[in-house]
């Protein structure tokens, strides 16, 4: 540069101001400088409108899940199996009112027998004591039948003494035929007794059939 030229300005400097300063600290005036121009005129970029088509998006194909595999905490995993092997078992209380129901109808069922039991013996009693007394009755009846043949046979025996003559064959005392007409009369009174106490055992006989 000649001596008579000024230098020329730079962004309202010198040349020999210029000159002064270091290359880096132009190269931060000259971003300065770009920054200050891109902030007063924004490029603006074309605002583009979308037609309804393109707003109104497709849509998406599904997609199957994929195979995730997750291991649960152990806690959790043995109180899920917990929770299962819960349900698996029938429940208790149920099957223990099944059981003292079977029991109760079993006490029952066994209580029903031994009343039949006592029903039936009380039953067959009565049968066996009717058995009985039939058997005295027939008893007591042949005794009867043999007390009614003596009876007779004293009847009969009665009338044959009662007929008798007493002998008067020659030799025979007054006195002797006096005895032996004693001795009729006492056979007779003998047999009046005999008679009299077959009567009262036939009569207590029937008197017993009776009751």
């Amino acid at each position: 540069m000649s001596e008579g030229e000024q230098p020329a300005a730079v962004g309202g400097l010198t040349d020999f101001e210029v000159e002064e300063w270091d290359a880096d600290f132009l190269d931060q005036l000259v971003q300065a400088e770009e920054l200050a121009l891109s902030t007063q005129h924004p490029r603006h970029a074309p605002s583009l409108l979308l037609s309804p088509t393109f707003l109104t998006h497709p849509a998406a194909p599904r997609v199957p899940p994929c195979d995730v595999s997750y291991s649960p905490p152990r806690e959790l995993s043995q109180r899920t199996r917990e929770i299962i092997q819960a349900e698996d078992v029938p429940d208790s209380t149920g099957s223990f009112c099944a059981i003292a129901n079977h029991f109760a109808k079993e006490q029952e069922n066994d209580r029903l027998k031994k009343q039949l039991q006592g029903v039936s013996k009380q039953l067959h009693q009565p049968e066996q004591e009717i058995l009985e007394l039939r058997k005295e009755k027939d008893k007591k009846e042949d005794e009867l039948k043999i007390l009614q043949s003596k009876v007779e046979a004293k009847d009969a025996e009665f009338q044959t003494m009662k007929n008798a003559e007493i002998p008067t064959a020659p030799g025979i005392s007054t006195s002797v035929k006096m005895q032996s007409r004693q001795m009729i009369s006492l056979a007779l009174q003998v047999y009046v007794a005999q008679k009299s106490y077959l009567t009262c055992g036939t009569q207590m006989i029937r008197n017993r059939e009776k009751l």
